[in-house]
């Protein structure tokens, strides 16, 4: 009878604690909203009952979709893989290393988790639904063969990971997006078949030989900066082409750039030019020019350009330049490089007048930056009283088996 009576007693506690949960603000859709390492937190403290948990109803909790812990300092992830449906899942900048948790969200099609501790990804093999997968910052990765099961693959970032063979990434066909910068690559024949790609970084590598691109067509968007690239005729046939960095390699010609009209964006930045005639067709908005052996800007004369960087070359006449409306820009200013996030914004927008675009995006950001503190602050408020709840029926079950 009193097995009974402490059975029933015990459920209708424990039902109390995910009803607290959903009454304080989740039936709302705000458990949706969840952002930060306090899921992980709920789940673990739930768990401090583990001979009561058949008890608990986690459905508000296993049917959330969207999980980011990204900056929580976290190093174990048990606890996720009770949350079946997650569908997106951010762990970035973590100090996680095991993985095997994440192998129970089969519907999972994006995950993060840059800049962990991960050596071992066998465990992603079971996601074959993933469609963005960011592994980069985690050098101690050395086997890469498990990605070969993701067929599913469109996104893949693997940038400073200290890699030198890329041969598993031959067989993920569907990749549109590929991140490998900053790694110790040389030989790139490896992405020959890839003729869905649209986005390419190789930034940083040790590159020489570009004739493994010159299938690729489909590419919009290609990063070579910082390589030891001297010939980049395989790059004429990239008619699609439309931001190009080579900034920081020994050009030797730019001859095969003569015809690519659909250029929007070129970086040549320290790249030993001196003739610069082959660009004088070209479309371009913006041009990098800068720490160059350049003598003569007669080949700029026509180009309807919006920026232009010629700071630290061997110019001593800009008269081929002075009838053009941004003529004082371009002889005057000291232009910085473009970050990477505005070199994607430029890509985007295609447009002179980006600036009110811009404004825009920080004041969404900061409202949303707002929105995420109010319901971080409301969910540290509501774990702090199911975990005070929790203690008192702790308590009160202890007293129970103890008459």
């Amino acid at each position: 009878m009193f097995i009974k009576a402490f059975g029933k007693e015990l459920g209708e506690m424990t039902t109390d604690i995910t009803k607290t949960i959903v009454e304080q603000g989740f039936q709302a859709g705000e458990m949706k909203k969840l952002s930060d390492a306090n899921m992980v937190l709920f789940l673990e403290q739930v768990q401090l009952l583990p001979k009561y948990n058949q008890f608990i109803d986690y459905s508000e909790i296993i049917n959330q979709t969207v999980l980011a812990q990204d900056k929580e300092k976290i190093k174990t992830i048990n606890s996720i893989s009770n949350l079946i449906n997650l569908e997106k899942v951010d762990l970035g900048n973590n100090l996680i290393s095991d993985l095997s948790p994440l192998a129970s969200l089969s519907k999972l099609y994006s995950l993060s988790v840059l800049r962990n501790k991960v050596s071992n990804i066998q465990p992603l093999v079971a996601l074959t639904n993933l469609k963005t997968l960011n592994l980069s910052f985690n050098s101690k990765i050395k086997d890469y063969s498990s990605l070969l099961q993701l067929s599913a693959l469109e996104e893949l970032d693997i940038q400073s990971n200290d890699i030198f063979d890329i041969s598993f990434i031959q067989q993920l066909t569907q990749l549109t997006y590929l991140e490998l910068s900053s790694n110790n690559i040389k030989n790139i024949s490896s992405l020959q078949n890839l003729k869905q790609l649209k986005t390419l970084y190789l930034s940083c590598n040790m590159l020489t030989d570009m004739s493994p691109l010159s299938h690729l067509s489909s590419i919009t968007e290609l990063h070579l900066e910082s390589n030891k690239i001297k010939n980049i005729t395989p790059l004429s046939r990239f008619q699609n082409l439309e931001y190009l960095t080579l900034a920081n390699n020994p050009l030797q010609s730019l001859l095969p750039l003569h015809k690519m009209h659909s250029l929007l964006y070129l970086a040549l930045t320290n790249c030993t030019l001196v003739d610069i005639t082959p660009l004088s067709h070209l479309k371009l908005k913006i041009l990098r020019l800068s720490q160059n052996k350049i003598v003569d800007v007669k080949a700029l004369k026509q180009m309807q350009l919006q920026t232009l960087s010629l700071e630290h070359n061997l110019i001593q006449d800009f008269k081929d330049l002075k009838t053009h409306p941004n003529y004082k820009k371009y002889n005057k200013s000291q232009q910085k490089e473009p970050t990477n996030a505005q070199k994607r914004s430029f890509l985007r927008q295609k447009t002179v007048n980006s600036s009110q675009m811009q404004i825009n995006s920080i004041f969404t950001r900061k409202q949303i930056q707002v929105q995420l503190k109010e319901v971080k602050t409301k969910v540290n408020v509501i774990l702090t009283n199911v975990i005070n709840l929790m203690n008192k029926e702790v308590q009160l079950l202890f007293l129970l088996v103890n008459q």
